[in-house]
């Protein structure tokens, strides 16, 4: 499973991830005895969808290009006091970037 996450201030994507990981919504996994084996599946990927190619490296790219058969998308700015256009920027042109690379990907089954 591959989860593409951005950098943000002082934390890599992994980090990012680690702490998204922590949530309530996750306990119980947690609770689960491989728990460990769940979560050693998930991987994080450095990236942003509101930049060409995802921000992605030519490595990730090539990684999720032939492995990748779902996305699940789910990203998007929810700041309700952000201006239009970093709205637009983030969840509408992020969204239509994704789709784009999406097209490229050998495997490709689903779109969520």
């Amino acid at each position: 499973i591959y989860v593409l996450v951005r950098d943000k201030k002082n934390q890599s994507a992994e980090e990012r991830l680690q702490v998204l990981l922590q949530e309530k919504l996750f306990d119980s996994i947690r609770q689960n005895p491989n728990m460990e084996a769940v979560f050693g599946k998930v991987v994080a990927i450095n990236g942003d969808i509101t930049l060409n190619g995802l921000g992605l490296s030519l490595e990730d790219t090539s990684i999720l290009k032939s492995r990748v058969s779902i996305i699940f998308h789910a990203a998007a700015n929810v700041k309700f006091n952000a201006g239009l256009k970093e709205l637009l920027k983030s969840n509408t042109k992020g969204t239509k970037n994704l789709i784009e690379w999406s097209k490229e990907l050998e495997k490709i089954k689903a779109f969520v």
